[in-house]
């Protein structure tokens, strides 16, 4: 998200945008100029499109801009769709809002409760799996209930329970239909009508006819997969397929970090299945219209830049008494501008236009000079070295989740693309909105070189909102802005529909929060009967409630709190307005009773680590036959160590804005040598630290020692 400061006062008036495509930091170090592409968010800025051209073009004062490294299409969706809803289109109606009689309504069953329920007493009875008391426990609650809340500390088996539950939901799904739906699904036809405003029927969009055991816009049973990042969901995912074979899979998003996933992805999907001809063409035919209307209004911009420069600007609209002042008060004696000093004269005597090229000179030693922007404060953020681009930092984060939009949406390519530098567009001072306005008596000043520096650039800024109103009419920005905007809504609505055929097929889809959140149109054209969500605790609540789909009917949200909290960057609004508190937390603490169940069996550390985890968790246990094979280091004294060192300090790190601490990292380096040299295999070895900078930093180190093999990860992206 970004803001541009227009105002004569920095931030007085602003523009809204988000950036669409911007270089990455190696190129960029290499390159004077920086090409960003910028979209205006209609919804923030009050400017019609003409307008916002025009503030561009005359801004009142220097140019600001205030970068927020906010991915802002994680948050833009969900404010759109919370400002949209009521109480009455709140998911599950008001089951959420934690009232008594929503908790007792949330433990209501399901129609297809029964078939889970029979699918896990079979499981438990044939050993195909085993679960403890607590696991047995939760499954039955999350099977039975309407929305089921399930807690797990460290090494309990949460992804576990989330796998099995999808399991036994998917387990009956290909021998009969549910007839349970609270909405009828839309064929393709009738989706292409909403959007579009045509009617085609499902074989007229169908390439193929849809293999035998799935029909378009049946009452199949669908899951809808949840997760906050890309690796847990790839995690996620990859353990469903593996526990069910047949169920078709799709994984929404760009960011799929597991080679097994890369071809279940709706963007290479999409991309792999064919078209209908029907549609295809309808495409090609939106497409092209679109494209020659950006064509013609670019030629038609273009056409205008050669006459916003200084020198087009006085030839067309400064007075006979303005230019000759300009004439005398220029200081060039060379005798090529002097002969161009009596072709003006002469033009001038006779009435006639001046050659703006006689003028140029002139104009070229009085044009204002751009003043400069104030300072501002700001982060410094140094160049990362490749090993420093592989940290799970925020801005990483960022550029990743950015260009997985621009490849699945498209946006890449801009409208049009202005270089002041080349058109010599100057910098203008206050202007008043108005022609006839404030700036309006410099038109009768004669003497061009009594004006300062910021009168010169409020006449230049006069005439060229003059000459941008002339041809208003004559380009039709605004007409042509609409028209691009309606076939570009009509491109997305073909391709959504496309998407829409292979999503219906799918049994399990994927996707993270922000996914949810930027494809919340393509998720509302999908029954989904469950909604699974995996690190619950971690998601923000109003991203949760935004992304759910309209249909869904089961919510399971398995987490803990104590673990992962949603990250707030405003201290205030965590500690006053509780933004840090997720849906599920909120439910958990309920005084009403929702469904719930807390995970007490540890399969994963020792049982001595446990003395740190007992204050959250007093009733969690060992399962020592699990953790058996966990045997100490046989050269040390210890399983665990807490080391002091008060004379190593943080530091600035070269990775967004993120530490280090060199002196740390130094100790934990030569530790890692010392095991290795007794014996331990590289690959055995995580070290986890806090920030990515000190990821990085650690990288770098084992690098040079050749420790590669080592695993260096920030403790959220191991987390699980």
């Amino acid at each position: 998200l970004v803001c541009l400061s227009i105002g004569a006062t920095p931030f007085s008036d602003v523009l809204w945008a988000r950036v669409v495509d911007r270089p990455e930091k190696n190129k960029s170090l290499n390159n004077d100029k920086l090409e960003v592409i910028i979209e205006f968010l209609e919804e923030l800025n009050s400017k019609k499109p003409f307008e916002l051209l025009l503030a561009l073009l005359t801004p009142e004062g220097p140019m600001l801009l205030a970068d927020n490294p906010v991915f802002y299409l994680s948050f833009g969706p969900v404010l759109r769709r919370l400002k949209a809803m009521t109480e009455r289109s709140l998911p599950f109606d008001s089951l959420l809002l934690a009232r008594k009689e929503d908790a007792k309504r949330a433990h209501k069953e399901l129609p297809w409760t029964d078939d889970c329920m029979s699918s896990l007493e079979d499981t438990i009875t044939t050993r195909k799996r085993v679960f403890d008391p607590a696991q047995d426990q939760a499954l039955r609650t999350m099977l039975s209930s309407t929305i089921s809340t399930i807690q797990g500390p460290p090494g309990t088996g949460k992804s576990f329970i989330a796998v099995e539950a999808t399991r036994h939901i998917l387990n009956n799904q290909h021998v009969r239909r549910h007839q349970c739906r609270a909405s009828s699904s839309l064929t393709i036809g009738e989706l292409l009508l909403r959007e579009t405003g045509d009617y085609y029927t499902d074989s007229e969009y169908s390439c193929s006819p849809p293999s035998s055991d799935v029909d378009i816009g049946d009452d199949r049973m669908r899951v809808l997969l949840l997760a906050e990042k890309n690796h847990a969901l790839d995690e996620s995912l990859r353990d469903v397929m593996k526990a069910n074979p047949f169920a078709r899979v799709v994984r929404i998003g760009g960011r799929c970090e597991e080679p097994k996933l890369e071809k279940k992805t709706l963007m290479y999907l999409a991309r792999l299945r064919k078209k209908s001809p029907h549609i295809g063409a309808r495409l090609h035919e939106t497409i092209t219209a679109r494209n020659g209307l950006v064509q013609k209004l670019s030629e038609d911009l273009w056409e205008l830049l050669p006459g916003m420069s200084p020198a087009s600007l006085l030839r067309s609209h400064a007075s006979k008494e303005q230019l000759q002042s300009l004439m005398r008060g220029c200081k060039n004696t060379k005798r090529s501008h002097l002969l161009a000093h009596r072709r003006m004269q002469h033009a001038l005597d006779c009435g006639d236009w001046v050659c703006q090229e006689d003028l140029q000179d002139c104009c070229s030693l009085w044009q204002p000079t751009p003043e400069a922007a104030p300072s501002a404060n700001s982060s410094k953020r140094n160049s990362s070295t490749p090993d420093e681009e592989e940290s799970d930092g925020e801005a990483g984060i960022e550029i990743k989740e950015r260009k997985a939009l621009i490849e699945a949406t498209g946006a890449k390519t801009p409208l049009l693309t202005m270089d002041s530098s080349k058109t010599k567009v100057p910098i203008l001072g206050p202007l008043s909105g108005d022609v006839d306005g404030s700036a309006s008596y410099l038109s009768d000043q004669t003497d061009l070189w009594a004006l300062s520096n910021k009168d010169r650039s409020r006449l230049l800024g006069l005439f060229l909102r003059r000459v941008l109103r002339e041809q208003r009419e004559d380009t039709f920005v605004d007409e042509t802005l609409q028209q691009i905007e309606q076939l570009t809504e009509e491109i997305a609505a073909l391709e959504r529909a496309h998407k829409v055929q292979i999503l219906r097929e799918a049994d399990v889809v994927a996707c993270t929060i922000s996914g949810a959140s930027i494809q919340c149109e393509l998720l509302a054209d999908i029954d989904f009967s469950v909604v699974i969500v995996e690190e619950a605790a971690e998601i923000l609540e109003p991203q949760l409630v935004a992304a759910l789909p309209p249909s869904c009917q089961q919510l399971m949200m398995i987490g803990d709190p104590y673990q992962l909290r949603p990250k707030i960057q405003t201290y205030r609004l965590a500690r006053d307005l509780n933004f840090d508190q997720s849906l599920m937390e909120r439910l958990l603490n309920s005084e009403h009773g929702y469904p719930k169940v807390m995970l007490r069996t540890q399969n994963r550390m020792r049982d001595e680590f446990l003395c740190m985890l007992r204050p959250h968790y007093p009733e969690l246990v060992t399962n020592f036959e699990r953790v058996a094979k966990n045997k100490p280091l046989d050269f040390v004294r210890k399983t665990m160590y807490f080391v002091n060192s008060p004379k190593n300090y943080e530091s600035a790190s070269e990775v967004g804005r993120s530490v280090i601490n060199k002196g740390e990292a130094k100790v934990i380096v030569e530790f890692v040598e010392h095991i290795v040299r007794e014996g331990t295999p590289k690959t055995d070895i995580s070290v986890l630290a806090m920030y990515d900078g000190q990821v990085a930093h650690l990288r770098r180190l084992l690098r040079d020692i050749d420790y590669e093999e080592v695993v260096v990860s920030t403790v959220d992206r191991y987390q699980g």
